[in-house]
């Protein structure tokens, strides 16, 4: 969910405090953004680059690839942080489409917490 600007209309997410287009404080209406998105920009997260929430994941499946994915919801763009799965990291590159879903991101004090992650389309 992001957060639409009742002033300009733009996107902004999370939908909390100032616009990112208008910079004005607002209540955003929240929307949905889309499940596909384009891939801004990328790069891989090798051995010892990971938060601490991901290091078990690091350890267990090796580098990893985060994306900055652009989501466009009735012409407004919303750009947002996502781990990109299920392909070789190497391989994700700007303007790869991607499509969101939902899945396990981490595990803290035994309790899965999951999230958006981007997998690639073609």
């Amino acid at each position: 969910m992001a957060g639409r600007c009742p002033e300009c209309g733009g996107l902004t997410f999370p939908a909390e405090g100032a616009c990112g287009m208008c910079y004005d404080c607002v209540d955003f209406a929240r929307v949905e953004l889309p499940r596909e998105g384009v891939v801004e920009a990328a790069t891989v997260i090798g051995q010892g680059g990971a938060p601490p929430e991901f290091i078990s994941q690091q350890d267990r499946d090796g580098p990893y690839a985060v994306a900055v994915v652009r989501f466009t919801l009735d012409g407004a763009d919303v750009t947002l942080p996502m781990q990109v799965t299920d392909c070789d990291p190497d391989h994700v590159e700007v303007g790869d489409a991607v499509r969101a879903t939902v899945r396990r991101v981490y595990t803290d004090e035994g309790i899965p917490r999951y999230g958006a992650k981007v997998t690639p389309t073609e």
